[in-house]
């Protein structure tokens, strides 16, 4: 069973959060977009690479874990180019291994080529899993206090990507508490 709001009172404003048969009361909820469909849009979307690599990636003075970001305009494109590399340090692989991720916002019809300049620096690729997902943010703004649920913008590359914040204001949810 999944987690669902709980709406309670003659306003129709949440009331909880159900896991099962266990109900958690609450007074708002923030959560991402798949949580509300019916107040989500199709924002964009992000094209990711997943690579198995037995190598840290070159000139990374061997670190067992890296976070590269390519600058959009340096390589001809409006958005930024993330990579993100990790070993059995943080427990993703292997002693042997690195898991390396490549990611960015489509900005073509050739969604897998746009990210070349990122997979050009992990040196040798075992294997490499590409995929292409929607992002979906809210679709109403007012609307979001009134039920007291905030329908949050996915993050669309990695979660250590410093411009992604949510477009959510907690003063505008929470109030002024």
């Amino acid at each position: 069973s999944g987690i669902n709001a709980e709406y309670g009172g003659d306003d129709g404003k949440v009331s909880g959060v159900s896991c099962g048969e266990t109900i958690f009361k609450c007074k708002n909820v923030i959560a991402d977009p798949s949580y509300f469909p019916e107040r989500s849009r199709k924002a964009d979307q992000v094209v990711r690479a997943i690579c198995l690599l037995q190598n840290s990636i070159p000139n990374t003075d061997s670190s067992r874990s890296c976070r590269i970001v390519i600058p959009g305009r340096k390589v001809g494109r409006e958005n930024d180019i993330y990579v993100i590399c990790l070993s059995s340090d943080h427990y993703v692989c292997d002693k042997k291994w690195y898991v390396a991720t490549v990611s960015t916002t489509v900005e073509t019809d050739k969604a897998e080529e746009e990210l070349e300049p990122g997979l050009k620096l992990l040196g040798p690729v075992s294997e490499k899993f590409v995929s292409v997902s929607d992002l979906y943010e809210h679709s109403t703004t007012g609307e979001m206090t009134i039920f007291s649920c905030a329908v949050a913008t996915m993050l669309p590359l990695t979660l250590q990507q410093p411009r992604m914040t949510s477009s959510i204001s907690l003063r505008s949810v929470l109030g002024n508490r």
